[in-house]
């Protein structure tokens, strides 16, 4: 499986966090001072296809994705078993830490 995933469905790939990948999409840590003061989990999107489903669900670069549903996630295994549960045509809710703020957008399956 290794650290990375891509989703050819949604257009989107996720990595599992490393101090590089929090480097290079600047994502405030712990040791910046998190507003909710949480460790960073999740896994991290590294690349968007131009007009896929994660581009048109408002899906950008360096978005950490921490929770699939009701289902918090820590990495790249528990992401693909949350999204692999939905059925096709189902919403997928998903939780995005961008910058200092949450929000959660929705894939379409």
């Amino acid at each position: 499986m290794g650290d990375m995933y891509r989703d050819k469905q949604f257009g989107l790939t996720v990595a599992n966090i490393s101090d590089t990948l929090i480097e290079k999409f600047d994502i405030p840590s712990k040791s910046s001072g998190w507003s909710d003061g949480s460790d960073l989990k999740g896994v991290i999107v590294t690349d968007i296809l131009p007009d896929g489903i994660a581009e048109q669900a408002g899906f950008e670069l360096g978005d950490l994705i921490n929770r699939v549903g009701q289902k918090k996630i820590s990495n790249i295994n528990e992401f693909i078993n949350e999204i692999e549960q939905y059925e096709e045509d189902r919403k997928i809710l998903v939780l995005v830490k961008r910058g200092r703020a949450s929000r959660f957008l929705t894939l379409l399956r």
